[in-house]
């Protein structure tokens, strides 16, 4: 009989048993005695208590039913809990539970391990029956266990598995293998070899059956292959490197990993072969490179060498590093460069190069100090170097490689340079003529005051080919290709060309430049000039005139100058020079005038020809007229100047030529008008200040005066609302709303005037400020508004500066009240306030100002999480009554921000903002540091 019969038997006698009354002990006597291993378990869920043992299981465990019964089968059987993978607990307890379930019984193999006496597992596999026992009403009252150890059959089972599947992996690696892989005989026939080594040596599957060992290997002859067989069979044999032979005879260098096994109680021997002809032509050209490197370094006419290993070894130095190290090769050749250079140690180089070398990432400097020895003692030198990782054959890195390039001759030129440009900077602002210094290749670098005055740019415009946007369009082909030729050349450049002011107005210039040369004779900058010249070619123009009139008319001369004279608007007349017994100018006579100039002298004609000029008027030499005339006699240089004669009451603007060594030409015309303009449009500038002047102390005023009518209006609105209270009708108590709230915006809004007029006013009194404590007392006074908003205000350390405390107080306030005013809602405001101090030349960079390089500025930055803005906006929003929201989603006059600027304009800084809708905004405040 098998164990199901007894099985049956046993379940049969429990389910007898189980209809007995409960207070019966139950005896399970039969199913303790019945073959096989098995348990009774109590269906108490998730336990599953033993209630009985077979002795068959008592048996196979080694240890009486008292160590079982009573106790969970968790708990008699505990879980493997050293293997993270075994799951036989909860296998079994699902088994038990469907049997629960379903009230029938459960098959299944699984492995459950046992614990030994050591605390340790033992990998079980069971085959395992539940059984369910029910009563007359259908309920289990027991589960019988009955299982049968399969241990030995499963791992069988998994290692017949296992070794058919190595064998297919064997097969399948071996002949897909990417290296020759060849068994051999003792007799040096092959038994086994895959298509790579086939492939190798040229033979098909058939011919290698024919061939030996010696046949594709023509160092393994039958003496060294016998050798290394018997070699193989007891020890392992390194791997080494060999040839192989290609049926046509020709040989390549092979890489062999050679072992032997046993076949069918044969000795065989195993040999693994990398094609190794590529990596033979790699080593010899990367010797070869090498080689080359060195020679190339040794050779190279700037500094170099190659430091090897993580002590930085000298291994390879020419000559140049050797003289800028001012060491002998003896002295530093196959030691630490550190060790022989102990202050590049101290400058912080080892530490870059260390960095270099664990990374693999090249350092590149430009005019490093380093202290080096000279004389006896430390000097510093100027370098730039790179460092760059020097890698071996196997690719990793086995030194750094030092390039470096002594320019201490140029940084300290360059020092002397940038010093005597200040100087330079001092002169060109003094010179009355715009002046401006280039680069060699022609880029616009510097520029003096005359030319900012003049032309309206500012520096970030004018710089390079800035200057090209203020030539006239038809001057600009003409100019920069006299510019170019220069520029290619080095002959000095000059050209007369016109200028547009920054009114709009184009005025002639001589433009003028010089090269400044080194001693080799290259150019290092051009220095230019340009000399306004509008009133002197206005002249030469209207002189080129009159003689191209002349050469056309020579025939009519005298008609055509008797037309000239009687018909032009313009005066014209001819002045005798008076000279003494020395030949010195002591008065003047004119002799020829036309009706025009008699018209603006306003005299009869016989006494104005026939009165010297000392004559009608004694000072006339002397005066910047008579002056003028003289130097033009002189020179011949044509000269214009505008002369006030008293006797008619006129301006008059006279052109002055020289006829000859004794006659003056003078054209002149009225200018009465455009003058009384000019000195009108002077006057109206002067009374222009002074009505602004007048509107900030109106605007002051008019501020305080208005705050008391308001005041009244919105305590008498307040005091009839209360009287009235409960008697008004709806719509007559929302009209008194909206009056106290339209007054109230007007008092806001006074009070934001009010605030802007002291800012324009009050900047009398400079004090040294504490931005720290100022922040401070700002948050203090924004205490309930912080609080309500539940607002986080980070603030770090700010500086002390000099300014105006009330209206620093306004700038904090108002910039902070803007974050919270702006906050997204349902976010918790954040703002962080920061400072730090920025160069001059680092604003010109941001295009945050056009300001002197050599100033400092408190950098302090005001950053929230709030709502944002369109970054086209960012200078409209500092504008008076400038709103980007409707009065009804944020309240406010439009003013804060406009106070803001006035008060950063009054400490001679810069503001400025940036934002993007939904993420925040950034408001930067420059003011000078002292």
């Amino acid at each position: 009989m098998d164990a199901r019969y007894y099985l049956t038997l046993a379940s049969f006698m429990l389910t007898e048993l189980s209809n007995q009354k409960p207070s019966s002990a139950v005896d399970f006597t039969i199913i303790e005695a019945t073959p096989g291993m098995r348990l009774v378990f109590s269906p108490d869920s998730p336990l599953f208590t033993i209630v009985s043992a077979s002795q068959d299981m008592c048996r196979f465990l080694g240890y009486g039913k008292d160590r079982l019964v009573g106790k969970s089968i968790f708990e008699a059987f505990p879980p493997n809990s050293s293997d993270p993978t075994f799951n036989g607990h909860t296998e079994l307890l699902a088994s038990l539970e469907l049997v629960l379930k379903n009230k029938m019984s459960h098959r299944r193999e699984q492995r459950y391990d046992l614990v030994l006496n050591e605390g340790l597992f033992q990998e079980t596999y069971w085959d395992t029956i539940n059984t369910p026992v029910l009563n007359d009403d259908g309920e289990v009252t027991y589960i019988v266990h009955t299982t049968e150890n399969i241990t030995a059959r499963v791992i069988a089972d998994r290692k017949v598995a296992e070794n058919d599947v190595a064998v297919a992996q064997f097969k399948f690696m071996a002949d897909n293998a990417q290296n020759a892989f060849i068994l051999a005989r003792e007799d040096g026939s092959f038994a086994y070899v895959n298509q790579k080594a086939l492939s190798g040596w040229n033979y098909t599957a058939e011919e290698a059956k024919h061939l030996r060992v010696p046949d594709v290997n023509p160092v393994f002859n039958d003496e060294v292959f016998s050798a290394a067989f018997k070699r193989a069979q007891h020890e392992n044999i390194p791997q080494f490197e060999t040839l192989h032979r290609r049926k046509n005879g020709e040989v390549y260098p092979v890489e062999i990993n050679m072992g032997a096994l046993t076949l069918a109680g044969k000795p065989h021997m195993f040999a693994v072969a990398r094609d190794i002809t590529n990596r033979k032509r790699l080593q010899e050209a990367s010797r070869k490179s090498e080689e080359n490197l060195r020679n190339l370094i040794m050779q190279s006419p700037v500094a170099m060498c190659i430091l090897n290993g993580p002590d930085f070894i000298v291994e390879v130095a020419n000559a140049r590093v050797l003289e800028l190290w001012g060491k002998h090769a003896d002295e530093i050749m196959g030691k630490p460069v550190f060790d022989c250079l102990p202050d590049a140690r101290v400058a912080g180089l080892h530490k870059i190069m260390e960095q270099v070398y664990s990374t693999g990432e090249r350092f590149a400097a430009n005019e490093q100090p380093i202290p080096l020895p000279r004389n006896g003692g430390l000097e510093t030198f100027y370098v730039n170097f790179v460092y760059e990782p020097f890698r071996g054959v196997d690719q990793k890195i086995a030194g750094v490689m030092v390039v470096a390039f002594d320019v201490t001759n140029q940084v300290v030129a360059r020092m002397k340079v940038e010093e005597s440009n200040k100087e330079l900077q001092f002169v060109m602002n003094v010179a009355p003529q715009m002046v401006w210094v280039t680069y060699p290749d022609g880029y616009h670098a510097l520029y003096n005051y005359k030319w900012y005055e003049y032309t309206g740019l500012s520096d970030v415009e004018s710089q390079d080919t800035g200057w090209t946007t203020v030539v006239h369009p038809d001057d600009m082909e003409r100019t920069s290709a006299v510019w170019k030729h220069s520029l290619e050349t080095g002959e000095p450049y000059e050209i007369e060309y016109r200028l547009k002011r920054f009114d709009g107005t184009y005025c002639w210039f001589l433009g003028r430049a010089l090269p400044l040369k080194d001693e080799t004779g290259t150019i290092l900058k051009w220095f230019g000039t340009c000399t306004d010249i509008d009133d002197q070619k206005k002249a030469s123009e209207l002189m080129e005139e009159m003689v191209i009139k002349r050469t056309h008319e020579l025939e009519s001369q005298k008609n055509l100058l008797d037309n000239i004279l009687r018909n032009s608007s313009n005066g014209i007349s001819v002045t005798e020079m008076i000279r003494n017994d020395k030949g010195d100018v002591v008065d003047a006579k004119t002799i020829l005038a036309n009706d025009s100039a008699i018209r603006f002298v306003g005299m009869p004609r016989e006494v104005f020809l026939s009165k010297t000029a000392v004559e009608l008027d004694p000072d006339i030499l002397t005066s910047a007229y008579g002056q003028k005339c003289l130097h033009t006699l002189v020179t011949g240089e044509p000269a214009v100047i505008q002369y006030y004669l008293g006797i008619s009451n006129r301006w008059l603007e006279l052109t002055l030529s020289r006829m000859d060594s004794d006659h003056l030409i003078h054209i002149f015309t009225d200018v009465t008008s455009i003058k009384v303009s000019q000195l009108e449009q002077e006057r109206m500038l002067q009374e222009l200040k002074r009505s602004n002047a007048n509107l900030e102390d109106f605007a002051y005023a008019a501020s305080h005066d208005l705050k008391e009518p308001i005041r009244k209006i919105r305590f008498f609105a307040d005091r009839l609302n209360n009287k009235l209270s409960g008697k008004l009708a709806e719509e007559d108590q929302h009209y008194l709303m909206r009056m106290d709230r339209a007054t109230e915006r007007m008092q806001l809004l006074v009070d934001d005037l009010l605030e802007y007029s002291h800012v324009s006013t009050d900047n009398n009194y400079v004090e040294e400020i504490d931005l720290g404590k100022k922040l401070s007392k700002v948050l203090e006074d924004l205490e309930l508004e912080v609080s309500r908003r539940n607002a986080s205000i980070i603030v770090g350390p700010l500086p002390l500066i000099k300014g105006h405390r009330r209206q620093i107080q306004q700038l904090f306030q108002n910039l902070i009240t803007n974050a919270l005013k702006f906050s997204k809602p349902g976010v918790q405001p954040e703002i962080l306030i920061s400072a730090s101090i920025i160069s001059g030349e680092e604003l010109i960079t941001l295009n945050a100002a056009t300001t002197p390089a050599n100033k400092a500025y408190h950098q302090i930055s005001i950053v929230d999480n709030g709502i944002g803005f369109e970054q086209e906006y960012a200078e409209r929003i500092f504008k008076m009554f400038q709103r980007l929201h409707g009065k009804a989603a944020y309240e406010g006059t439009g003013i804060g921000l406009a106070i803001v600027r006035k008060v950063v304009n009054n400490h001679n800084g810069f503001i400025t903002a940036e934002s993007s809708p939904g993420n925040g905004a950034r408001f930067t405040v420059y003011l000078p540091a002292n």
